[in-house]
């Protein structure tokens, strides 16, 4: 992206975007919004690019990880925040191509979160659990919160992670200078 491509999509998000946000003047605030900004475009994204597949084969597995996707906005969005906030502080500030390589490793630190999110949401946010009055087993959620990531990332990466670096790159290069640590 050009340098006057980058301040025009600075200026908009400022100006209608996350950039409105309270506290997003603050640079670990402003970090946080953009990330959790990015995990929403890129769940958009992977949603509809199942759409051909679904057009094609209406019972293929795309339908479930489309619906599945959407059903964990609302923990992925912030999870991003949070990682985005937290890659921003932790991570030193002499690397080359800063913004990039802390939306990258944003992105990938959303999904570790995102997996360790599922392990009470399958346990308690089962409709299948409701009543038993059994202790949820911490080592079979552990296990299945992780393949569910693990499945989960090998079906998104493509997506999410290219719009992690991309957004990390734009907000690094659009934000103002002005804006407090």
């Amino acid at each position: 992206m050009s340098g006057s491509a980058v301040e025009k999509l600075g200026v908009a998000c400022h100006r209608y975007g996350p950039g409105r946000l309270p506290g997003a003047r603050r640079r670990c605030l402003g970090t946080g919004y953009a990330c959790a900004s990015t995990a929403v475009l890129a769940t958009t994204a992977f949603v509809h690019l199942m759409v051909p597949f679904l057009l094609v084969n209406p019972d293929s597995a795309a339908l479930f990880w489309a619906v599945f996707g959407l059903l964990l906005l609302p923990v992925v969005v912030p999870a991003a925040f949070v990682s985005g906030v937290a890659t921003w502080r932790l991570l030193p500030d002499w690397l080359p191509a800063y913004g990039a390589v802390a939306g990258l490793v944003s992105a990938v630190a959303t999904y570790c979160l995102v997996t360790v999110a599922l392990v009470p949401i399958l346990a308690y946010g089962n409709p299948l659990l409701t009543g038993i009055e059994s202790t949820p087993n911490l080592p079979v959620l552990a296990g299945s919160a992780a393949v569910v990531g693990i499945v989960a990332f090998l079906l998104t990466f493509w997506v999410a992670v290219p719009a992690g670096v991309a957004g990390g790159y734009v907000y690094e290069g659009a934000r103002p200078a002005t804006l407090e640590d």
